[in-house]
């Protein structure tokens, strides 16, 4: 009786093995190997932003002392930039402070001011009131690109690039144009 059991399973375990690997659809078999499909193609490449239009009727406090002036901010990535900061400019000072000025649709203007350091069109920005506030810019002859650290980007403040608008320089009697 043993006998017959013991062949029993064996016939039963050799039968179900068979089905098995006979056919991979109906049950576990070799794993085929796998095939080789070909890379996407990269996505192409977005268009540049449009510039964003500047704020009409936007009137900034005067600038009392030498500086170098830059407005009209453009996004840097393609994403338009908010009215707050098309209603903005920084002011590099000849003392190597500055000034980044907005005026807001309700309200007077403010300025957020601190120190910049600048050495072959690299500036570096460390604002006043923002301990771990930074920023790093690259300046060439008519413009100035400002990417803001995570700590000032967390405060709305938006990378961008501005143009330089005047230079006011130094009289006898302040700071005239």
């Amino acid at each position: 009786m043993k006998r017959a059991l013991l062949g029993g399973v064996v016939l039963g375990v050799a039968i179900l093995q068979a089905g098995a690997c006979a056919d991979p659809l109906t049950g576990p078999g070799p794993i085929p190997p796998p095939t080789a499909s070909p890379a996407p193609a990269p996505p192409p490449p977005s268009p540049p932003s449009p510039p964003s239009p500047p704020i009409s009727g936007v009137e900034f406090p005067p600038v009392l002392r030498p500086a170098r002036v830059f407005g009209s901010p453009t996004p840097l990535l393609q994403f338009p930039l908010t009215s707050i900061t098309l209603a903005s400019r920084v002011l590099l000072y000849d003392d190597r402070t500055f000034g980044v000025q907005y005026v807001p649709e309700i309200g007077p203007a403010f300025e957020f001011t601190g120190a910049y350091t600048e050495s072959g069109g690299q500036i570096e920005f460390t604002f006043d009131r923002w301990p771990r506030g930074s920023a790093v810019g690259s300046l060439s002859d008519h413009s100035l690109t400002i990417r803001y650290n995570l700590h000032l980007h967390m405060a709305d403040f938006e990378d961008a690039i501005f143009t330089l608008t005047e230079v006011v320089k130094a009289t006898a009697a302040g700071g005239d144009r």
